[in-house]
């Protein structure tokens, strides 16, 4: 492709030009500058416009709507563009780069906030009544004046790029697969490094966000791209932004506004070249003059050098076909002008303006300042990297001396469930009711009023064993339903193990326990093989353990097999009551240095499913066994090695985990 020509309008206002934010709804004198002169213009910012960019905000905006503004800005820029630097030389210079096959990067550079809220994909070309959006081969960008980012020659370009993709369902479904799918298929193709299982956010959230990025650092890969799925929301003030979850275990949804998305993105602008958001709204600036601007554009100015966002409703299909067409055309560097060309081409024939409504933000760099593409990752400035050494976080001699001596056992809670990067939606102890209930309610097992007495029964704060109890009427009343629903709820067709796991799999401990239902720790994998057994075939275990083979022990069943799961008190009894089951408990505990991760010792119901009538034996049992934890207060730590015999290990983000484990596995194996 031959090398690009940029054309820059560049627009200030006429008063206060040094104040981009001291706008009035009211007729604006408007200076135009240019290379050699300059050049001045009204814009009206009358009813009618108030009116049309209202109207552009509805899903079907009305064509004759959307003509007439288009026809506004065209006499702007007829009437504001210097003479040599006219609107009719800019239309010269667009069909010439047609005719050479040259592409036009054409620059709205604005001095007055307000004008970045006009759609000037809109500007009609007398010439052909084409929209300037429209032309394939005349690249729109915008850039806010004096952005700073990272010098290209002092900045190496990593090759390949790596991206993260995050996506909320918050507000409504997303069509998250097509978009993964889009997304593998690119990177099949080498443009990018991507990895399925390890570079995505389900359930985005502020926090999930923050602990991708920071991860990625401290692995010395930072990400350098960023693709984003979700929903637009407009808060009581008009200023727009995106719905995410409000954490990784979903909840309302939370608004992240501009200030919100940038706070998380500035640290790691050093690496991050590339930010796709795939959201209705997020390129809008919401009311004229708004100090806090898109989400776009705040991103933009803080230094990232490619933005893509939507400055209107985005449709399903236009989100699959921008990103369709991007990743198919973008090759991973800086430039993503060509991508977004291709994909301006493909959004013409859906039904609605998504084509006018892809906006680029992006600060011009000159190509040959570029500098040569390597694979070591630059220093991202404000982010410290996970050491290796963590600190405030030491690990017992006992438990590196078990790790070395293979009598170290692994007890896995429901924390590793639940970890940020973990797919499939898995619940916590205390949801497992609604979650059986909207499986009766999908299955049609119960009718409404039902559904709701249960609810509100398990709305109630109760006694564990009161809890077993009313789970036990609910799996009864189910029914024949009762495996569907637990296949449901443990075994999603998306369900995926976290970084957490996939450590745990590489410690490759003689045992490893659980009282998870789901099959992450199996999905992990690990050498050598490793055999599986419930409560039921503990016979097998205690066998295999003698053997010197490595066992996984779901204390409490798994999902695989329905009726191996723990989940009621008639169940709690008869595996309590197991003598095979007691006495590889036993065994473990006299024999095996225990290290607990992801477990809630503080929490009643954790405790005492997992612990309850094993108290003795802890008590008893001549080692000592750990517990990470995250920050546990001075009383708790106190009664876990009272009671228990358990000491604490504390550590303070629950993101430290799979760097606790690895600092295990090297720490032991120095």
């Amino acid at each position: 492709m031959k090398t690009p020509r940029t054309w820059t309008i560049e627009i200030v206002r006429a008063k206060d030009a040094g104040n981009a934010y001291a706008f009035a709804y009211e007729r604006q004198d408007y200076v135009f500058v240019g290379n050699h002169a300059y050049g001045n213009a009204e814009f009206p910012w009358d009813d009618e416009v108030l009116s049309a960019l209202m109207q552009l905000q509805q899903v079907r905006a009305q064509s004759e709507v959307v003509r007439r503004l288009g026809k506004k800005l065209l006499r702007f820029l007829q009437a504001g563009m210097p003479a040599t630097e006219g609107w009719g030389a800019l239309e010269v210079a667009i069909r010439q780069a047609k005719e050479e096959g040259r592409p036009l990067h054409l620059v709205f550079r604005f001095g007055a906030a307000e004008l970045y809220s006009l759609p000037w994909e809109l500007v009609a070309l007398p010439s052909t009544g084409e929209y300037l959006g429209e032309v394939p081969w005349c690249i729109i960008h915008y850039e806010w004046p004096g952005v700073s980012v990272a010098p290209t020659a002092t900045v190496p370009r990593l090759k390949p790029s790596r991206l993260l993709f995050g996506w909320s369902s918050a507000g409504g479904l997303t069509p998250a697969i097509a978009h993964l799918h889009a997304l593998e298929e690119a990177a099949l193709r080498g443009a990018f490094e991507f990895d399925a299982q390890h570079d995505t956010i389900p359930r985005l959230s502020a926090s999930a966000m923050q602990d991708a990025l920071h991860r990625a650092v401290g692995e010395g890969r930072p990400f350098t791209a960023i693709h984003l799925l979700c929903h637009g929301v407009q808060d009581a003030s008009g200023n727009y932004g995106l719905l995410w979850d409000e954490s990784s275990m979903g909840g309302e949804g939370a608004h992240i506004d501009s200030e919100k998305f940038t706070r998380l993105l500035r640290p790691y602008t050093d690496s991050i070249r590339l930010v796709v958001l795939c959201a209705c709204h997020s390129g809008h600036t919401g009311p004229p003059g708004n100090v806090l601007g898109s989400v776009a554009q705040a991103t933009h100015r803080i230094g990232v050098r490619a933005v893509l966002a939507s400055r209107l409703p985005l449709s399903v299909k236009g989100s699959i076909q921008f990103t369709e067409s991007f990743y198919r055309t973008w090759d991973g560097s800086d430039s993503v002008q060509p991508a977004l060309a291709a994909v301006r081409t493909a959004l013409l024939h859906t039904s609605k303006h998504d084509w006018a409504s892809i906006q680029l933000f992006a600060a011009h760099v000159e190509p040959d300042k570029a500098a040569p593409a390597t694979g070591v990752a630059p220093k991202v400035a404000h982010a410290s990297p996970v050491p290796s050494a963590l600190p405030g976080v030491s690990l017992p001699k006992p438990v590196l001396e078990a790790y070395r001596s293979n009598t170290l056992a692994l007890f896995i809670g429901s924390g590793l469930s639940l970890g940020h990067d973990v797919k499939g939606g898995l619940p916590t102890w205390t949801q497992i009711p609604e979650r059986l209930l909207d499986v009766c309610g999908h299955l049609g097992t119960l009718d409404e009023p039902t559904i709701q007495h249960w609810r509100n029964l398990f709305k109630r704060r109760m006694q564990l064993e009161l809890m077993l109890a009313q789970l036990g009427a609910l799996r009864t009343a189910l029914g024949s339903d009762y495996p569907k629903a637990i296949d449901a709820i443990f075994r999603p067709s998306d369900i995926a193990p976290g970084s957490a796991h996939q450590a745990v799999a590489r410690l490759g401990v003689r045992a490893i326990l659980t009282t998870n239902y789901d099959s992450l720790i199996e999905d992990a994998g690990g050498t050598p093989r490793r055999y599986v057994y419930t409560w039921k075939d503990s016979d097998k275990t205690l066998r295999d353990l003698e053997s010197e083979r490595n066992i996984l022990l779901k204390v409490h069943g798994t999902a695989e097999h329905y009726d191996s799961v723990v989940m009621t008190e008639r169940e709690y009894h008869e595996a309590h009551s197991n003598t095979s089951y007691q006495k590889v408990l036993d065994h473990l505990l006299q024999r095996y240095t225990f290290l607990f991760i992801g477990y809630g010792l503080n929490d009643p119901l954790d405790l005492d499913l997992a612990l309850k009538g094993n108290a003795d034996a802890f008590k008893s049992a001549s080692r000592r066994h750990y517990a990470v934890m995250k920050d546990p207060s001075d009383n708790d730590r106190d009664r876990y090695e009272r009671e228990y015999n358990v000491r604490v290990i504390p550590y303070s983000d629950h993101a430290q985990i799979p760097a606790i484990l690895e600092q295990l596995r090297r720490t032991a194996g120095s």
